[in-house]
């Protein structure tokens, strides 16, 4: 008994456990979370004879985890050598790390949800938006017949969705904010595992496959936009095929309703709060793909809101649930150490 203690006594105080919770960056749920997918995937893929994961099998995905926990045990062995530059630079090293990772391991497994080919709701989506007043195609003639209006929305949902989801992270490591960049982390796999989960039980077409007229059809083509027919190939290829072969280097998550574009505008519009004029620019962009998502994104309006109902559940989730147990146990870096230099310190915008 006394040997044991002694022992216990000897092992304990080598690993600082503030100075692991440090590096666990940017918390070990959100590891833990797509690992758990990731080997959901792989008992539906042993399961099922339909499904083939195709080139290298899992190699794909699992390169981003060893690559982020050599990351993490550098930064523990050698965790007082980090000045305020090397230590923004790692925390963008291992979230791109863990961003890949799950963005890998939830598009795996919705194209594994839609190979099972539940029964399509496509005239539901219709009939609702019909029953709310919606008509899609005159929506969608607003954005295609005016130039400028097609120039700015269109950009926008290509462009500004992937900007502002990869900005918004950046701009919290830059002020050493880990508070917020969990937040952010948790509000995008929540809802996006959650989209991915309904839409394959619940799956269906872009909406231009069944609502779009003729001069709708033609403007798309015109314009060169064929990433829905590229999905509408896919969706038909996972639920139609005998046997299914999926690659997870081109693998996307595949998703109808709800609409994921939606969750992201919207965690750009609330992950950005109290950042002055950064705030109102992340308000704008939010609302700009919003209002594009429909026509751009091949969306229903009852896509729209279901997104949008998602990601309200999980900000009172975290809010509620989350934040108040975490935040006085997460050991952290602190501003103090790894504060910006004062040339840059117009960057440390204040948080709400």
């Amino acid at each position: 008994m006394t040997t044991a203690l002694h022992l216990s006594s000897i092992i304990k105080p080598s690993i600082n456990m503030e100075r692991l919770h440090a590096v666990l960056f940017p918390h070990w749920a959100l590891w833990a979370m797509p690992s758990l997918v990731l080997a959901l995937c792989a008992l539906i893929d042993g399961a099922s004879p339909r499904i083939e994961v195709a080139n290298f099998g899992y190699a794909v995905v699992y390169i981003y985890f060893p690559l982020a926990w050599f990351l993490m045990l550098w930064r523990y062995v050698r965790f007082h050598t980090f000045d305020w530059f090397l230590h923004r630079v790692w925390c963008a090293m291992v979230l791109y790390l863990w961003v890949n990772y799950t963005a890998c391991c939830v598009a795996l497994f919705s194209h594994m949800l839609f190979a099972f080919g539940f029964p399509l709701i496509d005239h539901s989506l219709a009939a609702a938006d019909q029953a709310l007043g919606f008509d899609w195609n005159a929506y969608a003639h607003v954005m295609y017949d005016h130039p400028w209006a097609n120039f700015i929305f269109s950009n926008s949902y290509a462009k500004l969705t992937l900007s502002g989801i990869v900005l918004t992270p950046v701009i919290a490591i830059l002020r050493n904010d880990r508070i917020r960049v969990i937040e952010i982390c948790f509000l995008m796999s929540a809802t996006a595992l959650t989209c991915v989960v309904i839409a394959g039980f619940f799956p269906a077409y872009p909406a231009t496959d069944s609502l779009a007229d003729a001069g709708i059809l033609r403007a798309i083509e015109l314009n060169g936009r064929h990433y829905l027919a590229v999905i509408s190939a896919q969706l038909h290829a996972l639920r139609e095929a005998a046997h299914v072969v999926i690659d997870p280097r081109t693998a996307e998550g595949l998703v109808c309703f709800p609409s994921f574009h939606c969750c992201m505008a919207l965690i750009i519009f609330y992950c950005n709060r109290g950042l002055g004029p950064v705030s109102w620019l992340a308000y704008l962009t939010g609302i700009v793909i919003i209002v594009a998502t429909p026509v751009y994104g091949g969306h229903y309006l009852v896509d729209i809101f279901g997104g949008g109902l998602i990601t309200l559940f999980y900000v009172w989730i975290w809010k509620v649930k989350i934040l108040p147990r975490l935040s006085p146990y997460l050991p952290g870096t602190s501003a103090q150490d790894f504060a910006l230099p004062h040339f840059f310190k117009r960057l440390l915008f204040m948080a709400n």
